[in-house]
């Protein structure tokens, strides 16, 4: 015979081997410590783009500048 409580009380012992399997799996911290890890580096990189961005150009400007006077003159 079927019986509802028999099922739900089947279905609480299924869903709590589960979550116990699930707290002890920490493959999961690691991608998410290496998912912080790059977005550190990415915000890091976007920070010296900005800061510096001003001089770099203006320096291969002056690089471009310079190989375009040397070729012009020989």
């Amino acid at each position: 015979m079927f019986h509802v409580q028999d099922v739900l009380m089947g279905f609480g012992a299924c869903v709590r081997r589960h979550l116990a399997f699930l707290a002890r799996d920490e493959r999961g911290a690691t991608a998410v410590e290496y998912g912080l890890l790059l977005a550190g580096v990415g915000l890091l990189i976007l920070v010296a783009v900005f800061e510096l961005g001003d001089e770099l150009d203006s320096m291969f400007t002056h690089v471009r500048t310079t190989f375009t006077e040397a070729n012009s003159g020989s």
